[in-house]
């Protein structure tokens, strides 16, 4: 009788929604979805927008700003590395002016509350630093992604010169089939051979991304140049590479397990914490009713 009456209270509910959504012009859900998606789309544009902003008065800034010539040679290669298409001295001018704005919102607030100011502040600092170590950090990400695909890559120069010896057509073949990070890069390297040197084109593709491993990678395709035969020193290559890459997952594995036994602390703590207060209420209220 019960089950009945509350499945009789539920239907009666949805019916009455249904005829108010109805007179009310209330939207239905996938409307309601689709103007959400819409309204998250315009707030991407305005960020792109003031993104531009900020751009526009960075490169007019940009003219004012002299950078040493170490520095600025340093930072060139790697906002080149990074797929960041603007000059050091605007980039540096970006990341002033990002800064900038978070100070001027800090003094603004702090004649409301000067303890918001100095949180502010802080942001201010913690977005400069993050701006100028953002090229490293992207280069750094693209290097992993090589990295983590380079044994798959010695392993198909391995098995390639068992019938050709021909670099070009092996790089052309495998960024073909690659739509990684790698096989962009081979794609810039590729165009790079047809315009130019094949051991240039190799070198200038080695320093873009800076890693140890593709080094070695790069040296055996030189040799293939030079007319060497380099199948057996691809094989050893790639098991290497194999190695060096399951021991980089291991790694990261083995750091897991101590995150794992933080967040279990965290939530040890928290059940105690309720415990407690369930207890010391407990107590609390027993003691009022003695006395």
């Amino acid at each position: 009788m019960n089950i009945s009456i509350i499945v009789f209270f539920i239907l009666v509910s949805i019916g009455l929604y249904l005829v108010l959504a109805d007179i009310f012009n209330i939207a239905s859900l996938k409307a309601s979805k689709v103007i959400l998606d819409i309204n998250k789309r315009e707030k991407k544009k305005s960020t792109k927008s003031f993104e531009a902003i900020l751009l526009d008065y960075a490169i007019s800034m940009s003219k004012f700003v002299s950078i040493d010539e170490y520095k600025r040679c340093k930072l060139e290669i790697n906002l080149k590395s990074a797929d960041i298409k603007i000059s050091p001295e605007t980039y540096l001018c970006q990341a002033y002016i990002k800064t900038g704005l978070m100070f001027l919102v800090g003094f603004i607030l702090s004649i409301i509350s000067p303890i918001v100011s100095i949180i502010f502040v802080f942001l201010a600092i913690n977005v400069y630093v993050v701006e100028l170590k953002k090229p490293e950090k992207l280069i750094r990400k693209k290097r992993n992604s090589i990295e983590h695909e380079l044994p798959r890559f010695a392993m198909t120069i391995e098995q390639e010169l068992q019938y050709s010896r021909d670099v070009f057509m092996i790089l052309e073949r495998y960024q073909k089939n690659s739509k990684s990070t790698l096989g962009k890069e081979l794609e810039i390297t590729i165009a790079d051979m047809v315009s130019g040197s094949y051991e240039e084109a190799l070198i200038r593709f080695e320093a873009r991304i800076g890693s140890t491993s593709l080094s070695e990678v790069v040296r055996g395709l030189m040799s293939i140049i030079n007319g060497s035969d380099e199948t057996l020193y691809f094989r050893v290559l790639a098991n290497k590479l194999k190695e060096l890459e399951f021991q980089r997952l291991r790694g990261i594995a083995l750091k897991r397990p101590q995150k794992i036994k933080k967040y279990s602390a965290m939530m040890m703590g928290c059940l105690m914490l309720i415990y407690a207060v369930v207890f010391g209420y407990e107590i609390i209220t027993g003691i009022n009713k003695l006395f």
